[in-house]
């Protein structure tokens, strides 16, 4: 049965299930969780008794203190055309920097690749008196003149298939390079051509087969559409899916297609559509997609990148909505084909189409529609097979649990595509106008703003249940952009207050973040107390620009307010890097606040990095001061631009004074047991900490870094002086100070 009728036959029961919140999606089997089994994923502790934060990330079991970097593998791949020994080269970097975790794109294009072949060759033929005459270089043409037969032509291309490797073919298109700028929009027709043994070295408008004068014969499979009409140079696509699997069930090794031009007789009639030919720089080339067919080679190639480094991996899952958009290049052209993508009231999609060259996200840039329940099928089906299969790497790897977590879709939007709104006859569509959400939006009651709320619930909570209902359940997150048309936290957390985590009538979606680029020290200390800490969310900048020298003080300020960070990006094209193409760090020109005489930043970032490392378990089960923690003290962290700090503060009844002199740095107090406390200090080379009243009570002062829990002692001699009855410690750069006590501090 056609799809689509089929689709349209279940509309209204979906539609019942929606509303009656019966559904439930995708394949699930029988799970292996955190509780029964430590070596299997991550988790989001929520209020646990044994920890003082709130929100606290476990790793089988055991507390993670999350500071990240993303990777950009698609970019650099697609862009930079990185091989695989860079690729990993920049997994070797982020470890060596310090951080603890990376995230890494994978595409649903990943997993489930199209295939494409080039054509095999191609050319065109000619009536009247070119009848006779062979066409088969500058191009493949077509173009009609009315009552003109010498100008009239259609362009044939053939490409061989053996090389498909999978079984059943659900999606398959042509591409074709339009090389002319035309004054009006044009229009072809693609016909498939039975009769395939023709040659481009013999053609002719006389021998060809497939069509009698200008009429083609064969079976018309595709036209341009009105929203995609041929006037740029560019590449335009056409499906050909039923004729090309025929014709693979038929056996056949070939396919033909004939091209003809269908431009109405007003625009430029007798004007060719020159398309570039099978030798050309941009040549035809047939894409090929089946929906049941899996390769990891990808996936397990990133997953033991890391695993070599020691770093934790989270999966961006880049699929129906990245950045409001689902493109060619991220989604199986199956998926784009077969399944519903935001419309317009009269049916046409909603399309931002790049230019060949300039097509880094894809030519294509649809967005598909999130209440498709067929599609949400599709796609739950689809990540709970990758992380099933993360599952099986796992066991088969030594239970390393490099995986951590998933973000499930990225910087989401209802409402808007690529983050723009989008408008009809100059009003401003305020959700997908398919049948299916008009219908949801009438029936449900919903207002604009609740329609999308809900809208954007149930598809990220539907894909995160795919993640928690696999072998391998990990946390799972979303990222925000500035300015989302569906926050989502209050919505989420809701649903988690009413019905719990990680059940059906409450939320499997732990948390939802921040991309907030441009923000400031002071904004991004306070980020940690703000909204996006409203009920059990666990605050995180999920992306914040890798560009700005004060990178490692814009991570120290979001993890002193009680956030947690994240680096947007090692490197990459987008203009946010660490590192540039060459895999050298970023140069700062002079001028600049916090390198006035310009240069690199990547040893301070490398610096704090590795510093906060020594403290890596109590950062991740502590509360700050900020967060109003009792026993996590931060010092001139949020933002000042002050040379002369002097801050005191309290732990329980211990008065802690930090002193610098060096402008941006920074002291870490904490109490870890009732006998000792752990001092820190970043930048300055001599900065002092004071600990009142407790000079006559010491038992140790050492430099050392904890394991887990356990501390380990350090080399070297550290410098202390009493004064009075107080202690005064002398603070190397990036240094950490233990100091230990008879009695009980105050």
């Amino acid at each position: 049965m056609n799809r689509f009728l089929f689709k349209k036959m279940v509309c209204v029961f979906l539609i019942l299930l929606v509303l009656g919140n019966i559904c439930a999606f995708g394949k699930e089997i029988t799970m292996i969780n955190q509780a029964s089994n430590p070596y299997a994923g991550s988790r989001v502790v929520f209020d646990g008794p044994q920890y003082e934060r709130d929100e606290v990330l476990e790793v089988a079991g055991e507390p993670f203190f999350y500071n990240g970097i993303q990777i950009r593998i698609d970019k650099v791949v697609d862009w930079y055309h990185f091989d695989n020994a860079k690729v990993k080269r920049l997994f070797e970097i982020a470890k060596n920097d310090g951080y603890t975790v990376v995230n890494c794109q994978i595409r649903w294009m990943d997993v489930q690749q199209d295939q494409s072949f080039k054509a095999k060759e191609s050319a065109y033929i000619r009536g009247g008196v070119y009848a006779n005459q062979t066409f088969n270089t500058g191009g493949i043409q077509t173009f009609y003149e009315e009552g003109n037969e010498s100008n009239q032509a259609l362009a044939y291309v053939k490409f061989d298939i053996s090389g498909w490797t999978k079984g059943d073919i659900e999606g398959a298109r042509i591409r074709l390079y339009s090389r002319n700028s035309l004054t009006y929009g044009h229009y072809v027709s693609v016909y498939g051509c039975d009769d395939t043994p023709w040659s481009k070295d013999t053609i002719t408008w006389n021998n060809a087969p497939g069509h009698s004068g200008y009429t083609v014969l064969g079976e018309k499979l595709s036209q341009t559409p009105s929203w995609d009409e041929i006037k740029s140079a560019n590449y335009y696509d056409f499906d050909v899916t039923d004729y090309v699997e025929k014709a693979r069930r038929e056996g056949k090794k070939e396919v033909s297609f004939i091209i003809k031009s269908t431009t109405p007789s007003g625009n430029e009639p007798g004007v060719p559509i020159v398309f570039d030919d099978f030798d050309d720089n941009r040549p035809p080339q047939i894409f090929l997609s089946s929906e049941d067919e899996y390769d990891w080679e990808y996936l397990d190639r990133i997953i033991g990148y890391a695993e070599e480094y020691g770093l934790k991996l989270e999966v961006l899952w880049f699929a129906t909505d990245t950045c409001s958009l689902s493109t060619d290049i991220r989604v199986p052209y199956y998926v784009l084909r077969n399944y519903q993508k935001q419309v317009y009231s009269v049916g046409t999609p909603w399309l931002k189409k790049a230019t060949a060259g300039n097509d880094i996200t894809g030519l294509y840039q649809f967005i598909m529609c999130k209440n498709d329940m067929e599609l949400r099928k599709k796609e739950y089906e689809a990540l709970n097979t990758v992380f099933n299969h993360i599952g099986e790497y796992n066991a088969t790897h030594g239970y390393k649990n490099t995986v951590v977590g998933c973000q499930v879709c990225n910087e989401p939007n209802v409402s808007r595509l690529h983050n723009g709104s989008v408008y009809e006859n100059g009003v401003k569509l305020e959700n997908c106008q398919c049948n299916t959400c008009v219908t949801l939006k009438q029936n449900g009651g919903f207002s604009h703003q609740g329609f999308r709320d809900w809208t954007m619930f149930e598809y990220c909570n539907n894909l995160a249940k795919a993640v928690k209902k696999s072998s391998y359940p990990v946390w799972t997150r979303v990222n925000n952009v500035n300015g989302t048309d569906a926050w989502g936290v209050d919505y989420n957390e809701a649903k988690r207050a009413s019905g719990g985590t990680d059940t059906d009538s409450g939320t499997y979606l732990d948390f939802i973040g921040l991309d907030p680029y441009g923000w400031n020290r002071n904004q991004l200390y306070n980020f940690g107390t703000g909204s996006y800490s409203n009920g059990r969310n666990l605050p995180m900048v999920m992306e914040c620009g890798g560009e700005n020298s004060m990178s490692a003080l814009m991570m120290l300020a979001t993890v002193a307010g009680g956030a947690f960070y994240n680096v947007y990006d090692l490197c990459s094209p987008d203009g946010h890097g660490m590192y540039d193409q060459n895999l050298n760090p970023r140069v700062i020109g002079a001028g600049d606040k916090y390198l006035p005489n310009g240069g690199t930043y990547i040893e301070d970032v490398r610096n704090h990095n590795h510093w906060l490392n020594k403290i890596a378990h109590p950062l991740a089960v502590m509360k700050p001061d900020k967060a109003g923690g009792k026993n996590l003290m931060f010092f001139n962290c949020e933002g000042t631009d002050i040379s002369n700090i002097n801050v005191t503060k309290m732990i329980d009844g211990l008065y802690i004074t930090y002193k610098s002199d060096t402008i941006y740095s920074s002291g870490i107090a904490f109490k870890k047991s009732s006998r000792e406390v752990v001092l820190l200090s970043s930048k300055d080379t001599d900065a002092t900490f004071t600990l009142a009243d407790i000079a006559n009570d010491v038992k140790t002062v050492e430099f050392g870094h904890y394991e887990k829990d356990k501390w380990v002692k350090d080399e070297g001699v550290v410098s202390y002086t009493r004064s009075g009855n107080n202690l005064v410690v002398t603070m190397p750069s990036f240094s950490v100070v233990r100091v230990e006590t008879y009695n009980d501090l105050p």
